[in-house]
């Protein structure tokens, strides 16, 4: 039963709005993590060691650590799912079927508030990986 005086918070409605559009194109929308680990936050993207955005300062580190002794980290963007979504969908390729996914998802930043900057706001990423024959 639907209160009548809840609605739904216009971030939702949002997210569900720009979801409904990229579905009509083909994408299915994934859901990112709220806490994710070094591998797909860094390794999987290119990031080197050393690069500064692996720093503590730039990105929230947790005190919990994964299997390989990594701090588990608050994702700053959302392509930590990107090789995720690579390897869900990889069968669509050889189906001969794109792989098309979006992800719309809050992302944390190490940043010093002010009138331009906060440290949690959301974003959508997508994914379009297609062969040509």
């Amino acid at each position: 039963m639907l209160s009548e005086q809840g609605t739904i918070h216009p971030l939702s409605a949002e997210i569900e709005r720009i979801s409904e559009i990229f579905n009509r194109m083909g994408f299915v929308t994934e859901e990112s993590r709220e806490i994710d680990d070094q591998f797909h936050m860094f390794e999987s993207l290119n990031f080197p060691k050393g690069h500064p955005a692996r720093d503590d300062y730039d990105t929230f580190m947790t005190e919990e650590t994964d299997s390989n002794g990594d701090r588990l980290i608050a994702p700053a963007h959302t392509s930590t799912m990107q090789n995720r979504v690579l390897m869900k969908y990889r069968d669509n390729l050889e189906k001969g079927e794109a792989i098309a996914a979006i992800v719309p998802d809050r992302v944390f930043r190490n940043e010093d508030l002010d009138a331009r900057h906060e440290h949690t706001f959301y974003q959508v990423e997508g994914v379009y990986v297609s062969r040509r024959s």
